[in-house]
């Protein structure tokens, strides 16, 4: 959702523009929880040959060149950021925070899995 262009056709667009959403309000619209649940549609991790992970974008490229045989950037691109973001995290308040982690718990387990698999699939790049 580009807020200098939103989408008209996009509900989630037009809920958040037109009823002045919250960001916990946003978040607990349907169609925002559990987003990557969703989108995988019952599919195991293991159905993938590689899972990276954002906030990890160097090491999860890392691994994809070594897992499928392809070269990486050595320095990994960094494009689409918000250009008024002045710290590595937004600052969001506990209770915030909670609230939306509350509203997706299904993702984080995902998260978890993905993130253990990144981290053993790390220790066996840096072995061989």
């Amino acid at each position: 959702m580009d807020p200098l262009n939103p989408d008209p056709a996009n509900p989630c667009c037009r809920a958040l523009l037109e009823q002045k959403l919250s960001l916990e309000q946003f978040a607990e619209l349907e169609t925002m929880r559990d987003e990557a649940t969703r989108y995988l549609a019952g599919k195991p991790r293991s159905a993938f040959r590689f899972v990276g992970i954002m906030e990890r974008y160097a090491e999860s490229l890392d691994v994809f060149g070594a897992l499928l045989g392809v070269s990486v950037p050595a320095e990994p691109p960094r494009e689409n950021m918000n250009p008024h973001r002045n710290a590595e995290r937004y600052a969001l308040s506990t209770q915030t925070y909670e609230h939306i982690r509350s509203l997706n718990l299904r993702d984080l387990m995902l998260y978890d899995a993905a993130a253990a698999n990144l981290s053993g699939n790390v220790r066996q790049a840096r072995v061989r």
